[in-house]
């Protein structure tokens, strides 16, 4: 891949990955997929976040991959050529400690299981971020978003314990970004609404750290929510802006 062809963005926008069984064992020497997607995997938990929702989209297919995969996986190299001076930049600011919470509603045709994504920003630059499908199959993009909320409450309490052993009492509270104001409003409002009352009790945990003051949680526009970038494959604009949001930046 030295000469490959850069590439702006790690996913095709417009690629679709197919299920099923592959020509996988018979294909392990010619095509090592799974060492490729390890190497990636080892990038995008380390310093390159930029690339974790489609490096996690393609670990799916460890089993079962086919030529598209590969393809696809390559893409990646491509990128991270194109992006090789990129890295994570921290600097300091005023802004103290704040996450921010995505989904993507049943994006995926297989299974039509949305994504979850979240990142917490700190100095300037991400510290922590996840991009992982749900558990569950979410009937509406605001569930799903509920869903992400509530997983992104339970990592800004793990941050909260966190910087109170480092002796940092001026964190006393997160402040978490959600793009859908009904998300919003099923958490802030603990009232039992009838399209609601399906959502699992876990997912309700979000409700119990609004009530002890430990998060507080706002509106950030869609075009703002720089953890749009561990939900969905993004077109080259919007990507970038994610990048310098999340503190990728070129040094």
């Amino acid at each position: 891949m030295d000469e490959s062809r850069p590439v702006n963005t790690p996913s095709d926008t417009n690629s679709k990955l197919p299920s099923g069984k592959g020509h996988t064992e018979e294909r392990q020497f010619e095509k090592p997929y799974r060492q490729l997607i390890g190497s990636l995997m080892y990038l995008a938990i380390a310093t390159r976040l930029d690339s974790s929702f489609t490096v996690n989209r393609l670990a799916q297919f460890n089993e079962s991959y086919q030529d598209v995969h590969w393809s696809a996986a390559k893409r990646v190299l491509r990128y991270l050529r194109e992006t090789e001076n990129y890295e994570l930049t921290y600097t300091k600011d005023n802004l103290g400690l704040r996450g921010y919470s995505d989904a993507d509603h049943a994006n995926d045709e297989s299974d039509r299981v949305s994504y979850t994504g979240y990142v917490f920003i700190l100095s300037g630059a991400a510290i922590t971020w996840r991009s992982q499908k749900q558990r569950s199959v979410a009937i509406s993009s605001t569930e799903a978003e509920y869903v992400a909320l509530s997983e992104t409450s339970r990592e800004a309490t793990y941050l909260l314990n966190l910087m109170t052993e480092m002796n940092l009492p001026e964190l006393t509270k997160i402040s978490i970004g959600t793009d859908n104001q009904g998300a919003k409003h099923i958490a802030e409002n603990s009232v039992c609404h009838s399209r609601t009352k399906h959502i699992a009790t876990r997912y309700h945990f979000v409700r119990q750290v609004l009530k002890d003051g430990k998060v507080t949680v706002i509106y950030t526009p869609t075009d703002m929510m720089p953890a749009d970038v561990f939900t969905k494959p993004l077109p080259g604009p919007a990507h970038y802006r994610c990048m310098k949001d999340i503190g990728v930046i070129v040094c």
